[in-house]
C-alpha cells in the first residue's frame, strides 16, 4: 500500500447502535489498517472511569461491510461490518486447551446526521467505499491481478465425494454467505467424474478469471495442478492464485497455507472451513514452490505437496479403504503397518541444497521454456546419476528403509506437520527417513504419532536434510509409492524443485 493510497483511507464521524437509543453514540475513525470505536459519554453521564471505551479492529480482520437503508420511513441509513477472531477458550475451558475459536461479529451502525436521507447514504455509501478499498489495499496484490482480474470471479471446483459426500452441502452452508458478505465473486463446478477438473482447466479461457479454488482434499488441488501445467500457455496458466477449501480427508495444502500466515487453526472441521473462506475471500497472492516429477512408466507429472515411500505411503494408499472415516483412516492404518512393518529395499539418490548455489535460487525459465525441460539436474530414468564426491554434488544413501518423505509444505494433513521448518517457497525439498535398522516397532510408532506436531525430527533416528533433486530406485517390483496422496507406478522415481512457480491464495506472516 502506498502513502498516497493510505492517505485516502481516513475517515471520523459519530454513529449509534442499530436497536439501541440514539442518546449513546459511537465515535468511528477509520485508517488503513484499523478501525476504532469509542463510546462518547452521555451529557447527563458526569461519572469520570478509567475504562478504556475504545475497540480496535484491524482490518485483517474485517472481511466485509455493507450499507443499508432503514426498513422504517426515516432518514437513517445503515454501516455493517463483518468481523471474524480467533478467539482463545475461556475459563475452564481455557485451563484443559490452548485451541482457539472463530468468533464471528456483526456490527450495525445507525448514521442520522442529516435531516434528509440522501446526505446520510452519501456518506455511510462513502464509508462503506472506504472500508472496502481499505480491505483490498491490505492483499497487496501483484500488479497484474489489480489491473486485469479485480472485476473477475474465483473459478470453485466442488468435489461431491468429498468429505465423506459432504463437500457441496459444507460450501453451501458454511462458505457461501461468507462469500456473500465479502462481496468475493465465484463461480461454482462440480465435479462429475474423476479428472473433470483436469479436463476443464486444460481449456479455460484465463481472462475470465481471477483465480481457481477447490473445495474438496488434496487429490482435487492435485489434479488442477496437473491440468494447468498440461497447457501450452502453463506459465500464464500458473498465475491464477490456487485456493483450498478443506473438504477432504487430508487437506494439506491449506493447513501449510494457513500456518504460513502464523495464524492459529481453528478447532472445528466446520470453522476450519469458514478460516479457509475468510482467508480466500480477502487473500494475498503467494508464490509456493512445486516440484517435477518423473515416473517409472515414462510420466511426467507436477507435485505440489510430497513423495511418499515405504510405511507412510503404505498408510496413506491403503487407508483409501476407511475413507469413510475421515481424517481417523489414517490412524487405524498406521496402527496395523507398525504392527506388521515392511522392510523397503533400494537406494536414495540427492542432490543437496546449498543456499550459495544459484542455480536454486532460480528456474531460469524463459518465454519458450516446455514443461519436459523444467528440470536441471535430471537425467533420463535410465541412466545412472554418476556418485562421485570429486566430480558430482549428488550423494547416495543405502537402504533398506522403513519410511521415507519427500515434502515441499509443512503439512501432510490438518493434523500431521511432517515439515515444520517449511514455508511455501523454500527453494528447496524436505528429505526425510528412517532406515530398518532403527525402525523398532516403538521407533515407528514414535515417528508417526511425533507427526501430529512435528516432533519427530527430535528422534536421532530420524534423519533429514534439504535437497535440491532426488532419485528414489526400490529393489523390489511391487510397493507403494505416492504423489501427493496420489498412488503412482512403482519403481524408480526421481524428482527437482521448482522454487516459487505457482502462486496460491494465503497471507503472507501476521504477528498480533
Amino acid at each position: 500500500m502506498t502513502q498516497d493510497q493510505s492517505n485516502l483511507i481516513n475517515l471520523e464521524d459519530t454513529f449509534f447502535l442499530h436497536g439501541h437509543s440514539t442518546k449513546k453514540r459511537y465515535l468511528l475513525k477509520l485508517s488503513p489498517i484499523r478501525l476504532s470505536i469509542t463510546t462518547i459519554p452521555s451529557e447527563n453521564d458526569n461519572r469520570t472511569s478509567t475504562i478504556d471505551n475504545t475497540r480496535l479492529i484491524p482490518i485483517d480482520d474485517i472481511y466485509g461491510c455493507l450499507c443499508m437503508k432503514s426498513a422504517e420511513n426515516t432518514n437513517k441509513c445503515y454501516l455493517t461490518f463483518y468481523a471474524y477472531i480467533l478467539r482463545p477458550p475461556h475459563g475452564l475451558s481455557g485451563m484443559f486447551s490452548s485451541k482457539r475459536t472463530l468468533h464471528r461479529s456483526e456490527h450495525i451502525f445507525a448514521y442520522a446526521k442529516y435531516d434528509n436521507y440522501d446526505a446520510n447514504h452519501a456518506e455511510v455509501v462513502r464509508w462503506y467505499e472506504h472500508v472496502t478499498q481499505a480491505i483490498y489495499l491490505r492483499r497487496n496484490l501483484p500488479i497484474d491481478i489489480v489491473t486485469t482480474k479485480r472485476d473477475k470471479r474465483a473459478l470453485v471446483f466442488v468435489n461431491p465425494a468429498g468429505g465423506a459426500g459432504n463437500a457441496y452441502r459444507t460450501v453451501m452452508e458454511y462458505v457461501v454467505g461468507v462469500w456473500n458478505e465479502a462481496q468475493f465473486n465465484y463461480q461454482i463446478v462440480v465435479t462429475e467424474y474423476a479428472g473433470h477438473a483436469r479436463d476443464y482447466v486444460q481449456s479455460l479461457d484465463l481472462n475470465e478469471w481471477s483465480g481457481i479454488v477447490v473445495a474438496s482434499g488434496d487429490g482435487l488441488v492435485y489434479e488442477v495442478i496437473n491440468g494447468l501445467m498440461s497447457r501450452n500457455d502453463w506459465q500464464e496458466a500458473l498465475k491464477l492464485p490456487i485456493g483450498h477449501l478443506p473438504c477432504g480427508s487430508g487437506n494439506a495444502f491449506t493447513t501449510s497455507i494457513i500456518r504460513y500466515s502464523k495464524q492459529a487453526i481453528a478447532n472445528s472441521a466446520e470453522q476450519f472451513v469458514i478460516q479457509s473462506a475468510i482467508l480466500i475471500a480477502t487473500h494475498q497472492v503467494i508464490p509456493f514452490d512445486m516440484a517435477v516429477i518423473d515416473i517409472c512408466d515414462g510420466q511426467r507429472v507436477f507435485s505440489f505437496l510430497s513423495v511418499e515411500w515405504a510405511i507412510i505411503a503404505d498408510v496413506d494408499c491403503d487407508s483409501e479403504k476407511y475413507r469413510f472415516l475421515g481424517g481417523t483412516r489414517f490412524t487405524v492404518e498406521a496402527v496395523k503397518r507398525i504392527l506388521r512393518p515392511r522392510i523397503y529395499n533400494g537406494c536414495i539418490e540427492y542432490l543437496p541444497y546449498d543456499v550459495t548455489d544459484d542455480t536454486v535460487q532460480s528456474n531460469q525459465i524463459t518465454a519458450n521454456t516446455t514443461t519436459s525441460q523444467l528440470h536441471r539436474h535430471l537425467l533420463p530414468l535410465n541412466e545412472p546419476i554418476p556418485i562421485d564426491p570429486s566430480t558430482s554434488k549428488w550423494r547416495r544413501i543405502d537402504g533398506p528403509f522403513a519410511y521415507v518423505l519427500i515434502t515441499s509444505k509443512s503439512a501432510l494433513s490438518k493434523d500431521t506437520i511432517s515439515t515444520p521448518q517449511s514455508t511455501l517457497a523454500d527453494g528447496y525439498l524436505t528429505l526425510q527417513f528412517v532406515r530398518t535398522r532403527d525402525a523398532s516397532r516403538i521407533n515407528l510408532a514414535k515417528t508417526l504419532t511425533s507427526l501430529s506436531d512435528g516432533k519427530h525430527f527430535d528422534y536421532d533416528f530420524v534423519e533429514w536434510m534439504p535437497i535440491r533433486a532426488f532419485r528414489i530406485v526400490p529393489t523390489e517390483t511391487s510397493g507403494n509409492i505416492m504423489i501427493d496422496g496420489e498412488k503412482v507406478p512403482y519403481g524408480p522415481i526421481q524428482g527437482e524443485v521448482l522454487p516459487s512457480i505457482a502462486r496460491c491464495m494465503g497471507k503472507q506472516p501476521r504477528i498480533d
